[in-house]
């Protein structure tokens, strides 16, 4: 009997997934992807049924996506006779650059700013961190072979850190970032641009972070959305590495492109907010599935089906979210997708492999501090007032 994965029965068998792992136990996954085999006749039934119970992304969506479709009709970039608006350009030793959060993405992303002479600060939450950073140029927690640049400082001081800066980059884990989000609004300059650098899906509410962003911050605040296939220790090590970053303003986008753009790293843009980041939400799943399929020896042939058939199921999730199914075939969909579920630095995929070896999950995440960060609490970081 032939096999069908699709990404609706991942979706049932991995509910209570967040943006990184899931929440089941692994015998029980396990059990639950050897079952697709005997049930592949019912592949088609079983996908509709994940849908109508709420196994999608979009059986649940409530006020998020009215809202989201709302907005991506009234903010599309303005196009002149096909030509995007005017770019000013910005000048990298004169911008301030704030990185909320100091794992490993938010590391790599201050070091690459820092290399081409933009004054970052790293709002993180440990002191022990703030000092390492400030005093070693070694962030102690994240990437401590990597040495910062002398422009990259950091604080435990939300308020000094958000001071005076031209670009505000959040990298706080996506399940953590409401409650953060609202502890720092009112200490974020008015009008400066956030960049939102976290991927997934907001597990209480299923918000994306777009939706997250405007409902903590306002839904003036200009924001984009970085993703695509970018491991943060190829971009410290200085692999050619190439991102999208979504905005409805073209202008500002057309900044961060300039912004970001060295010799081995390139930002390319799309208008497709939504798209972009529901590619980036979905394709850890198929990662955790596709590292699972390996786990569990069954072969190429049985992997690619189950990427293939998740990037098409992706493609229909964009639709019926409101975003442009042609987004998945950038780097923010298929190319998110290759480099997660068969690169060898992808976390998501080593959770799936360990699980479909047999491991339990409570010893895979005690086993990663990174995996584990997403499940544990983010500790408030100081402010003045």
């Amino acid at each position: 009997m032939g096999w069908a994965p699709s990404l609706g029965m991942l979706w049932l068998c991995l509910r209570g997934t967040n943006a990184f792992t899931f929440s089941g136990g692994g015998s029980k996954s396990i059990s639950s992807v050897r079952g697709f085999s005997a049930r592949a006749h019912k592949s088609e039934s079983l996908e509709h049924h994940a849908y109508a119970q709420g196994g999608s992304i979009y059986a649940r969506r409530g006020h998020c996506a009215c809202r989201r479709k709302e907005r991506s009709r009234d903010r599309r970039p303005k196009m002149h006779s096909g030509v995007p608006q005017r770019h000013t350009g910005i000048d990298p030793s004169d911008t301030r650059v704030a990185v909320l959060g100091g794992g490993n993405f938010g590391t790599a992303m201050a070091y690459l700013l820092g290399r081409k002479g933009v004054l970052v600060t790293m709002v993180v939450r440990k002191s022990e961190v703030a000092d390492s950073i400030n005093n070693r140029h070694i962030n102690s927690a994240h990437q401590s072979d990597l040495v910062l640049p002398d422009q990259v400082s950091a604080t435990t001081d939300a308020a000094e850190g958000l001071k005076d800066v031209d670009f505000i980059f959040h990298a706080v884990p996506v399940q953590f970032s409401r409650d953060y989000l609202n502890h720092v609004a009112h200490l974020m300059p008015a009008d400066v641009p956030v960049v939102s650098l976290s991927k997934g899906i907001e597990t209480s509410t299923l918000c994306l972070m777009c939706d997250v962003l405007a409902e903590c911050l306002g839904e003036e605040r200009p924001i984009a959305v970085l993703s695509g296939p970018a491991f943060a220790g190829e971009i410290a090590a200085g692999l050619a590495t190439a991102v999208t970053v979504a905005c409805v303003d073209r202008d500002l986008a057309n900044d961060l492109m300039e912004l970001l753009a060295t010799t081995n790293f390139r930002a390319l843009y799309s208008p497709d907010v939504i798209g972009v980041e529901v590619g980036g939400a979905v394709k850890n799943v198929i990662a955790i599935a596709a590292g699972m399929c390996e786990g569990l020896g069954l072969g190429t042939n049985a992997m690619a089906a189950l990427v293939t058939r998740g990037c098409s199921e992706m493609r229909r999730l964009v639709s019926v979210c409101g975003g442009e199914p042609a987004t998945v075939f950038g780097l923010s969909g298929v190319g998110d997708t290759f480099g997660t579920c068969f690169g060898p630095l992808s976390r998501n995929r080593q959770v799936g492999l360990r699980l479909g070896r047999g491991e339990a999950l409570s010893v895979i995440l005690g086993s990663s501090s990174e995996v584990l960060s997403q499940h544990a609490p983010l500790p408030r970081v100081t402010t003045t007032h």
